[in-house]
């Protein structure tokens, strides 16, 4: 198993070296992250190679777990139409 914590943010080079490790169909590869850049090995398995993995999103709006008054307090801050609530709640 591997598994990429804060994977937007983690260079290609590591995830290349990473997928040597993927030598049978029972390995599992993790990649948990906020969608903070637009480019990148984990952009691209929600986009251009989004056939070649299977993909979860959460929308802290709805989770039972996120504090609202975090959602509130970005909303507060950057506004429900920036970009950063798009990464940091939806």
């Amino acid at each position: 198993m591997v598994i990429a914590d804060e994977a937007s943010g983690i260079d290609d080079v590591i995830f290349n070296a990473g997928k040597s490790a993927l030598t049978n169909p029972n390995t599992l590869f993790i990649m948990i992250s906020n969608p903070t850049r637009l480019t990148g090995y984990f952009y691209n398995a929600f986009n251009a190679n989004m056939d070649t993995f299977q993909t979860l999103s959460f929308n802290g709006e709805e989770s039972p777990i996120v504090d609202h008054k975090f959602v509130d307090d970005i909303e507060k801050e950057h506004g429900i139409d920036s970009d950063e609530y798009r990464i940091r709640v939806r």
